[in-house]
This record gives structure tokens, C-alpha cells and sequence, in this order.
């Protein structure tokens, strides 16, 4: 998977988390290109069965921001 033309790093398939893609964004349009490799069997023996991303995918936004912590004094 490639973010902005920067691989990204492999994605942990147990972790719901998914990947966060900070210090690979930048402002206005960016893209996401997923590459997918077929089932050795489906090459090999001309099979049907299915494979790719299993759905649904879902890009979430977040934001970040510092937090101040005031003390009493």
C-alpha cells in the first residue's frame, strides 16, 4: 500500500486500529494506491475464488491538537 507515492508500512490485519497515516498527508488531494495479489490457486488452476479487500473500508478522520495543563497554584 502506497500513500502519496510513500509505502506504507504492513498492515497488522488483527489490529481494528488500522494504520495512521500522519506525516503522510498533505494538504489538498492525496492518494491511496492498494496493491492486491491473487490466490495461487485462481492463477495456477484458472479458479473463481474470491479475494481483495473484504469490506467495508473505511477512512476515518481524526485531529490533533495539544493539550495545556493547568495547575493550581
Amino acid at each position: 500500500m502506497t500513500f502519496n507515492g510513500r509505502a506504507l508500512p504492513h498492515l497488522d490485519q488483527i489490529d481494528p486500529n488500522g494504520i495512521d497515516l500522519q506525516g503522510y498527508l498533505r494538504p489538498g488531494k492525496n492518494i491511496i494506491q492498494v496493491h492486491l495479489s491473487t490466490l495461487i490457486g485462481n492463477a495456477a488452476y484458472n479458479g473463481h475464488q474470491s479475494y481483495g479487500l473484504l469490506g467495508p473500508i473505511t477512512v476515518r478522520p481524526y485531529g490533533q491538537t495539544d493539550l495545556r495543563v493547568h495547575t493550581a497554584q
